[in-house]
């Protein structure tokens, strides 16, 4: 679920972010250790954000790498979370290449890393599952041609840490749990079961299939839900009716990105323990509205 429309949805009021893209206020865009610190990408700099560093309780903002800049070298989006994870409250795990591979992010995490360790931030570096490699269908230079299976994109929860795991790549999977146990033999971080998590390559792994909900944000409920889902389930509608192909392309990512596949239901729980899901009845209809904003996609396509 994108950041803006969680707390829309949550607190019932409306928030206007700047926008460069779907993915610049998705979770990702933002790595929070629950005590101020915030590792954010660099898109999300400027005044503009105010309110929304407010909400998450971002009192020290540290700028990571650029999307933009992630894109040019070959990967899809380069959300912060793909290079940084909180694993204890000042301790930070980052990526570095594996032995005899080429990658082209080593410049943007020795900048990640530099910028850490200002900011008084022990860095703990665990070397990518294999080498970078390329989506079936990116071509040379654009973006899915240089992807990379980081152990960033994980979870801390109060008694376990959460990981990916790659399948063919035992020995690196291993390794990266085996870095992680010695941190905490060594008293950098709290000592907690370790679990890995099959995940896909390339993005959408551990923490991108997980929301983690600000403890900022106590007023959701499942009414201001339903009013935010119906919200988008109009919009939707609309724009699936325009002319505006880069905006139907836009308003699908934002259907799949903000509730998962519509034939999902999913739910959170609030901090204060209330349970609050997506109903039937709005499931069904953000899966016709996907449906309708996929036509128009093909129209898009075919001219």
């Amino acid at each position: 679920m994108g950041i803006a429309t969680l707390l829309m949805a949550c607190e019932g009021n409306s928030y206007e972010f700047p926008h460069f893209g779907t993915e610049t206020t998705q979770g990702g865009a933002i790595v929070r250790n629950g005590q101020g610190e915030c590792l954010l990408n660099a898109e999300l700099q400027g005044n503009g954000w105010t309110q929304l560093f407010a909400a998450l309780g971002c009192s020290n903002k540290i700028v990571g790498n650029s999307m933009m800049g992630w894109r040019k070298l070959g990967h899809y989006n380069g959300h912060i979370d793909l290079s940084a994870m909180f694993i204890g409250p000042r301790v930070v795990m980052i990526p570095k290449a594996n032995k005899g591979c080429e990658t082209p992010y080593l410049e943007e995490w020795s900048k990640l890393k530099t910028s850490l360790t200002k900011n008084d931030l022990k860095v703990i570096e665990v070397p990518i599952a294999g080498c970078p490699f390329k989506s079936k269908e990116a071509k040379d230079g654009e973006p899915g041609s240089k992807l990379v299976r980081t152990y960033s994109n994980g979870d801390v929860l109060s008694n376990a840490v959460l990981i990916p795991e790659f399948a063919g790549f035992d020995g690196d999977n291993m390794n990266a749990r085996q870095v992680l146990e010695q941190a905490m033999k060594d008293g950098m971080i709290p000592k907690k079961r370790i679990v890995s998590i099959p995940s896909p390559e390339g993005g959408g792994e551990v923490r991108c299939m997980s929301l983690e909900v600000p403890g900022q944000i106590g007023k959701c409920t499942q009414a201001r839900l339903d009013k935010a889902v119906q919200g988008q389930i109009d919009e939707a509608h609309a724009v699936a009716e325009s002319a505006n192909c880069p905006l139907v392309q836009a308003k699908l990512d934002a259907i799949r990105f903000l509730y998962g596949e519509p034939q999902r239901r999913r739910s959170m729980v609030t901090p204060d323990g209330l349970k609050i899901s997506i109903a039937a009845t709005l499931s069904s209809r953000l899966e016709a509205v996907a449906g309708k904003l996929e036509n128009a996609q093909a129209k898009c396509s075919s001219q």
